[in-house]
């Protein structure tokens, strides 16, 4: 009998203190942000317990050739912790270049009561919040270009 009730009141606990969501999300194309103004953060998913919002950024590392990248910016609005966890759908002259790949281009993001994220130039860091758009540099500018992209299978935990 004490086993049961011991049962019954961590289960309550557990399905209480965590709720999980999946979230369905557009996919941008990277010529509309180009339109706009790339260096304002624009709204990408926005409820009542988090935000992700994104720009496109020119980046000029002290190592590495310059780039062109998408930013993501994570807010969680809650006084909980949040655990983001998704797949980049990555398009490059319009063919899905990461859709074929689910481990290597999935990603999880933790963040505490009203943290706020984003992504910085650092090309060996924070690869959840940032999308490698195109090489725009002087001496080396060829492949694809970023063309859209898509956050895939966004699910949000909350603790």
């Amino acid at each position: 009998m004490k086993f049961l009730f011991i049962s019954i009141i961590m289960s309550f606990v557990y399905l209480n203190g965590l709720a999980q969501q999946e979230y369905s999300t557009v996919q941008i194309d990277i010529s509309e942000i180009a339109s706009d103004n790339p260096t304002d953060w624009t709204t990408y998913i926005d409820n009542v317990t988090f935000n992700i919002e994104y720009k496109m950024v020119n980046c000029d590392p002290n190592k590495g050739f310059d780039f062109e990248a998408v930013f993501f910016k994570v807010t969680n609005k809650t006084l909980n912790k949040l655990a983001f966890a998704w797949h980049k759908n990555l398009y490059y002259a319009g063919v899905c270049r990461s859709c074929d790949y689910p481990e290597e281009y999935s990603f999880e993001l933790s963040l505490g009561p009203n943290q706020i994220v984003e992504g910085d130039c650092d090309p060996q860091t924070g690869y959840q919040l940032k999308l490698f758009s195109r090489f725009n540099d002087t001496d080396y500018s060829s492949g694809d270009a970023l063309t859209a992209f898509k956050f895939d299978n966004l699910i949000v935990t909350q603790y």
